[in-house]
């Protein structure tokens, strides 16, 4: 069975052949990246990969449900699989706002607040697979 487009898979050394993603080579950039990260006083956060539906559609408008992977679960509510951490990050500080400075700085990869945090992987949008240079 084959993957889905758009994803990879990341195997464990030996590698099954010379195409194939290396998860051992993966698991260090991202450790050399979170090292750095802190060393220069970032602070790593995460969020859930469900978000409320209108939480995307307040801002950008109905437009974007058709880009969204979304479904109403058993409870009735709408959710989408969130596609960007900005909204989840600027929920995040809205619901505990009194504990960060005034303003905060947002700054896209890694984003900022009075803490520096930062986060890792791509996000799903449900847009056509699109040919790109890997970097």
């Amino acid at each position: 069975m084959e993957r889905l487009p758009g994803f990879r898979d990341f195997y464990p050394e030996p590698l099954p052949d010379r195409d194939a993603w290396s998860a051992d080579l993966r698991q260090h950039i991202f450790a050399a990246w979170r090292n750095t990260a802190r060393h220069y006083g970032f602070r790593e956060y995460d969020g859930p990969p469900l978000e409320p539906l209108d939480l995307y559609t307040v801002k950008s408008g109905a437009e974007i449900v058709g880009q969204l992977y979304h479904f109403t679960d058993k409870g009735g509510r709408d959710v989408a699989l969130r596609p960007e951490m900005t909204p989840t990050l600027a929920r995040m500080a809205a619901a505990h706002d009194r504990h960060y400075r005034k303003p905060p700085e947002v700054v896209r990869h890694p984003p900022t607040l009075p803490l520096r945090t930062s986060a890792e992987g791509p996000p799903p949008r449900a847009l056509p697979v699109q040919r790109r240079p890997h970097r």
